[in-house]
């Protein structure tokens, strides 16, 4: 078999991968493809993207600077090689300036002013970053990259104060894609922080979706809660994937409880004593957590097989399922 035949079983097998949103054995194809097409820009670009969503930039680093010796001007390893160094050495002033000369030389160019944008945001400077992302948002044409370009642009707007921008780049965001994770969860960061309780926690319920950098397994053979009556029945509160939002929700489980027969509530080991101590009454277990590359997976021996629960809820999502109750949740701020 030639060497291009072998490139191009290990380019199918890595769109296979892509289509399985199997990200790291994608890039493992792509890599094996590029052995035997070294050079190649097509699949540099994309083994790029794939090290940039999985968040291994050191790996992207050494890739773009291979790829910029055959193609200094490629904007897309130009971009990603940014983009690495700004996560690797946060605060480089010489990056900055880089960014800077990139942008000013390619006015035209979406990736250089929002590869700016993003390094000044990062530097604290929202208010600065605030024209480089108006004007890649201006520029961009790819449709599928958009959404992240208005997202980080709202970030920059929140923090520089300009929340109705910030909210009108977030509902074009979801509008083009209602399925964005990030760009659901950044506008319910503005709505919850308005009080706009409908909305923000109907964004929030976008954090379930499935990330690139992790995914939450839960190996629980019990129907998620759904809204219905539970009088006399037991509830399971599952753990969410971070302490601080079940610290930032447990205000919540006193409200909850009412409604309901009783809780079972799954935590981090540390917050055990301190739910115990606060809220007596409450069933309370550390959580059996697994990370295996990831994948967070959560496992529930410890439940009873008898008297089992009837149904669970994440943390996160006790002040939605409280307010589809006609009870108004709590600060979440």
């Amino acid at each position: 078999m030639s060497r291009t035949q072998t490139a191009q079983e290990a380019i199918q097998a890595g769109l296979d991968a892509l289509r399985r949103d199997d990200l790291p054995q994608a890039a493992q194809a792509f890599q094996h493809a590029l052995a035997m097409l070294p050079g190649n820009i097509g699949l540099l670009r994309s083994i790029a993207t794939l090290q940039s969503r999985l968040g291994d930039y050191a790996a992207l680093n050494s890739l773009c600077i291979e790829g910029l010796r055959a193609a200094p001007q490629d904007a897309v390893l130009r971009d990603h090689w940014l983009e690495a160094r700004a996560r690797l050495t946060p605060g480089d002033t010489p990056l900055l300036a880089e960014a800077e000369a990139w942008a000013a030389a390619a006015p035209r160019e979406p990736r250089a002013q929002y590869r700016l944008g993003d390094i000044l945001l990062r530097a604290g400077r929202a208010a600065m970053a605030l024209t480089p992302f108006t004007r890649a948002i201006e520029l961009i044409q790819d449709t599928q990259m958009l959404p992240a370009y208005l997202s980080d642009g709202a970030e920059a707007a929140y923090q520089a104060g300009d929340i109705a921008r910030a909210r009108a780049w977030l509902d074009r965001a979801v509008a083009l894609a209602p399925q964005n994770r990030s760009a659901r969860l950044a506008r319910a960061t503005i709505l919850l922080s308005l009080g706009e309780w409908d909305q923000g926690l109907e964004d929030y319920e976008a954090r379930l979706l499935p990330s690139d950098t992790q995914r939450i397994e839960r190996d629980l053979m019990l129907p998620r809660w759904q809204g219905e009556p539970l009088a006399g029945r037991r509830l399971l509160v599952c753990a969410e994937q971070g302490i601080g939002d079940q610290i930032r929700f447990a205000r919540q489980l006193p409200m909850l409880r009412n409604l309901t027969g009783g809780l079972v509530v799954e935590c981090a080991a540390r917050l055990v004593p301190l739910l115990e101590r606060s809220m007596p009454g409450l069933t309370v277990h550390a959580a059996q957590e697994e990370r295996i590359g990831n994948r967070h997976v959560f496992r529930y021996d410890w439940l009873p097989a008898t008297d089992s629960p009837a149904c669970y809820i994440e943390f996160g999502s006790i002040a939605l399922r409280l307010l589809q109750q006609g009870i108004p949740p709590e600060s979440l701020n």
